[in-house]
């Protein structure tokens, strides 16, 4: 009997510690995963080549993108954020070029769009009779809201819902461009969430 009772303390030990670190274990992985998603952002351009032709997972998405970054062209900006636990991805190119390509580029991208608006960010797009998501001013060189300034064209090339019945577009996929042709610059973008 004292053997039996022995057997049974030392089961309930290893099974409490085995909870035990179970849990710890747990909570010290949230922490590691919780602090990669914080600093995955990239935002050095010499990755670029890798995400547009390897990493982001439908190519569709990104058919707008250029495949290497034109000689011709300087970058204003850059930032890929991949998917993790809490959201969706992001890709933004923000390239100047010579306004007579971004005139091109925009004439180009007007005949293929969706839709169209000027300056402002998903949110307010959305949210418009007959809205599509956008995008935010990922790229932009301002504080605040990450909004688009009025005088950036936005045209959606792309979009596909994935939302559910009820909450359209709480899921979904978005791409397009920005076009500033005051300032000679392009903005290519693409989402997912």
């Amino acid at each position: 009997m004292n053997r039996t009772f022995f057997v049974k303390i030392v089961t309930i030990s290893l099974m409490s510690l085995g909870g035990i670190g179970i849990l710890g274990g747990g909570f010290l992985l949230s922490r590691t995963v919780n602090r990669q998603e914080e600093s995955s952002v990239v935002s050095n351009i010499s990755d670029y080549q890798i995400i547009r032709n390897k990493i982001w997972l439908n190519p569709q998405e990104i058919s707008h993108f250029p495949t290497e970054i034109p000689a011709d062209a300087q970058v204003k900006g850059f930032i890929y954020s991949p998917a993790s636990a809490t959201g969706g991805s992001a890709l933004q190119l923000r390239l100047q070029k010579s306004p007579s390509q971004v005139r091109e580029l925009l004439s180009h991208y007007r005949q293929i769009a969706q839709a169209k608006y000027y300056g402002g960010h998903t949110n307010e797009h959305l949210n418009r009779v007959r809205g599509l998501p956008t995008t935010f001013f990922y790229t932009g060189n301002h504080e605040g809201d990450n909004a688009f300034p009025a005088s950036y064209e936005i045209l959606v090339l792309g979009t596909k819902d994935e939302g559910i019945t009820g909450f359209p577009w709480s899921h979904g996929h978005s791409y397009g461009v920005a076009i500033n042709t005051q300032a000679a610059e392009i903005v290519y973008w693409a989402e997912v969430w």
